[in-house]
């Protein structure tokens, strides 16, 4: 495919939310959706590969097993969508909000989400090696069970966020606020 839909350009032009229509399986490698508004997106298994999604925003939508990697989506807003076991490593996520986003077994390897907005997501089973989580607000988050080794949650808000069966090796929580927040005994990081 590796172009828009005319929808979706109209969506950019008028500033207003959208139909997404069904795109499971598309290719948009390297394609601009930036500053697109879609709701009800049907993307599983679809290729953003290295696209620029700077403040996409999209609702009630699927990205099951989308491909993200390397991709831009810098102040990105998802909210109440399925993103189970959709790869973003590498990909740059400053300030992307993924409100109430339900997320296992994503891959975050290597990915900025410096100052994103996490609160209520369920990245349980995920990826997280060496991401950058700083200063990022995760409130009442799930991380049960990911591999967050090397990760960096300095500054970030972890408030009654869940870590139950993570994997913490080398991750940094300077200065984090860890309130209520849930660890295996013997595993609470120090602040």
């Amino acid at each position: 495919m590796n172009k828009l839909p005319a929808s979706w350009e109209q969506a950019r032009a008028t500033d207003r939310f959208v139909s997404g229509g069904d795109h499971t399986g598309a290719d948009f490698r390297g394609v601009d959706l930036s500053d697109i508004r879609l709701e009800e997106l049907q993307a599983d298994n679809a290729n953003f590969e290295g696209g620029l999604l700077n403040d996409f925003r999209t609702t009630e939508s699927n990205f099951g097993g989308a491909s993200f990697v390397g991709a831009n989506l810098e102040k990105a807003q998802f909210f109440d969508c399925n993103m189970a076991g959709a790869n973003f490593s590498g990909c740059t996520m400053n300030g992307i909000r993924l409100a109430a986003c339900h997320m296992p077994d994503c891959n975050f390897e290597d990915a900025i989400l410096s100052d994103a907005v996490l609160t209520g997501a369920n990245l349980s089973d995920c990826t997280l090696r060496d991401a950058d989580f700083t200063h990022a607000v995760a409130k009442r988050a799930s991380f049960a069970r990911v591999d967050a080794t090397g990760a960096d949650f300095s500054g970030a808000d972890l408030t009654e966020a869940v870590f139950v069966g993570a994997k913490l090796d080398g991750a940094t929580f300077t200065g984090a606020k860890l309130d209520g927040a849930t660890f295996d005994p013997g595993s609470q990081p120090t602040t």
